[in-house]
């Protein structure tokens, strides 16, 4: 991922095949464009950390603008999810894509 979509955005569609192997969106890492069934295989993988990630960024946020006070940790909860969830992700996409390039 390049960093510039979002995770979910991204799985969901790829996985389903609905987006080819590309070097525009997507997790491209070398094991994940090694074919399309890797792609595939890749991005289905990846949807769990997005869908979790997702749910969480949106509970957290929910609950920072009806609690005020929970603004500080909400923020570092959101941040902390932002920054894990892709790198979650990837890991899955790597391994899961590594099975169909050996």
């Amino acid at each position: 991922m390049s960093g510039d979509e979002p995770c979910g955005a991204v799985a969901f569609p790829c996985a389903a095949g609905a987006v080819p192997a590309n070097r525009g969106i997507g997790i491209r890492i070398p094991s994940t464009q090694a074919s399309e069934s890797a792609w595939e295989a890749g991005h289905r993988a990846a949807r769990v950390p997005a869908l979790v990630g997702g749910i969480v960024v949106i509970c957290t946020a929910s609950i920072t603008v009806t609690v005020p006070a929970f603004a500080s940790v909400g923020t570092g909860a959101v941040t902390a999810v932002l920054l894990g969830t892709p790198a979650w992700a990837v890991i899955r996409a790597h391994q899961a894509a590594s099975r169909f390039t050996r």
